[in-house]
């Protein structure tokens, strides 16, 4: 091909080019690299890529990188840089070598774009289909997801898992005397409240209206289960300042533990469920939980 085309094409490309020499010192970049980067070749010529490195990978994620150069001729794949600005910004990458008659590499050849807004995108997505909008918690498809995994976890471990059912008592009326954005406002509350209080392995998840699922995985002792149900009791049953308002509510809590009571994520829920209603039914502002679970609770204490 004409040198002149080959140098038509390369400033044409609308992925950013940069060719380094065997030593791995950029000796050629194309105006893509400059608009994604804002470095011009009189910054870069001579200095190895390694310049616009954003700090975010270990030594061990470029020695597989160029263990693969070596043993394949080329690696592709994401790596996080850093513009002349000091953005950092992620590029889908693809490097390849390039040999002389020998064998010898001559140069390495780089060709990359910006993927950081649509990296973005997905993570929007991601916790749109996985979060909860109004509280930041984790919604019930990513629940069912948690409780997969922290069942299949004790099950190798040998230990339980508990599945804790809320509901808050008198939220309906809160509603319906003080509005919506009240009962907004104090759902958020009552979430971060229940986060503060919850450990780092403990997950808390808004099922819907004013329920909640906890999960609590890796469980060695049934009466560390009933210690926490009893405090998040107390700390929702205590009065919320919401601006100028205060409100005060409660918390049934049904639970339910693997493999006790059930080995299904959807039995699990069912009978935290049902003991949630047995809390209401006996009074409120309190927790129950099954004879399997009583049970194991004396066999644990004796």
């Amino acid at each position: 091909m004409d040198t002149t085309l080959s140098d038509r094409i390369i400033d044409a490309s609308a992925e950013a080019i940069v060719v380094t020499d065997s030593q791995n010192r950029i000796v050629r970049i194309n105006p893509a690299f400059t608009s994604i980067t804002g470095y011009t070749a009189e910054e870069v010529v001579g200095r190895p890529p390694s310049a616009l490195s954003s700090g975010k990978h270990s030594r061990s994620f470029y020695n597989d990188l160029w263990f693969a150069l070596k043993t394949r001729g080329y690696w592709q794949g994401e790596i996080w840089n850093k513009k002349k600005n000091g953005e950092t910004f992620v590029e889908w990458v693809s490097i390849n070598l390039l040999y002389d008659g020998d064998g010898n590499v001559t140069h390495h050849v780089a060709f990359f774009s910006d993927i950081t807004l649509q990296k973005e995108g997905h993570a929007r997505m991601q916790r749109l289909a996985h979060y909860d909008a109004l509280t930041g918690l984790g919604n019930r498809l990513l629940m069912r997801d948690r409780l997969s995994q922290a069942m299949a976890a004790a099950k190798l471990a040998g230990r339980y898992v508990a599945v804790l059912f809320i509901d808050l008592d008198r939220f309906k009326t809160v509603n319906d005397e003080f509005g919506h954005g009240v009962g907004d406002a104090l759902l958020i509350s009552v979430a971060a409240r229940m986060k503060a209080i919850l450990g780092f392995d403990d997950t808390i998840f808004r099922q819907g209206g004013d329920e909640f699922i906890v999960i609590l995985p890796n469980i060695e002792h049934i009466d560390g289960v009933k210690f926490l149900a009893r405090r998040l009791v107390h700390e929702i049953s205590r009065p919320f300042q919401l601006t100028d308002l205060g409100v005060e509510v409660g918390a049934s809590i049904g639970i339910s533990i693997y493999p006790i009571d059930a080995t299904s994520i959807d039995a699990l829920l069912e009978m935290a469920d049902l003991q949630m209603y047995q809390a209401k039914r006996t009074g409120r502002g309190r927790f129950s939980f099954g004879s399997a679970l009583q049970s194991l609770a004396a066999d644990q204490r004796g």
